[in-house]
């Protein structure tokens, strides 16, 4: 192993010990996320100028929802137009993936755990959007169970960032510490 490849595993060892890399808001998660509890607001208030435009918002960027979740821009785009109207999604040309999301409640004290492959070598985030109001924690592991990322989640959106050394299956909770239920989002790349 050359010197400048030694220092290369060093340095990607090292910033996977740490559990984060540094917050950019211009990241596709990121913007996904951010639409996510811009909608959440908006429909929560009524909103349905607000909530059609995070349903777009969500399709431009190529966001899809986890196999098996709702499709929240799809149920957005059907809350917010009148029963006789038709949205026409403007097709788009670039990524044919995007970040993936999915919604869900937790009760009080409950949890759940989520696990996903990512990709040696490339950036890793997860971001959590909580319900406004509401705490949660996210903690993200590897296979051995070594903690990557352990944070508290506050609105508007809490991200974990890391870049894995091999590609290898993590385990993503989701913890909900109070006594209320509260509803989230979890959009990961």
């Amino acid at each position: 192993m050359t010197c400048a490849a030694s220092i290369l595993l060093a340095a990607a060892i090292a910033l996977q010990a740490m559990g984060a890399l540094p917050s950019d808001d211009s990241k596709p998660v990121d913007r996904v996320a951010d639409a996510l509890a811009a909608g959440d607001a908006a429909s929560a208030e009524g909103k349905t100028d607000a909530v059609l435009s995070a349903a777009r918002r969500l399709d431009r960027l190529a966001a899809r929802p986890v196999e098996g979740h709702e499709d929240i821009a799809a149920r957005w785009r059907q809350q917010s137009l009148p029963s006789d109207a038709k949205d026409t999604l403007v097709p788009t040309r670039g990524r044919t993936l995007g970040p993936a999301y999915r919604g869900g409640q937790l009760a009080g004290g409950a949890r759940i755990d989520i696990e996903q492959v990512f990709f040696g070598g490339e950036a890793a985030v997860v971001v959590v959007v909580p319900q406004s109001g509401r705490l949660l924690r996210v903690d993200v592991a590897d296979t051995t169970l070594t903690k990557i990322c352990g944070q508290i989640v506050a609105a508007p959106k809490t991200a974990c960032r890391w870049l894995p050394i091999f590609t290898t299956r993590y385990k993503i909770s989701v913890i909900n510490p109070g006594k209320s239920s509260a509803r989230y989002y979890l959009v990961s790349n």
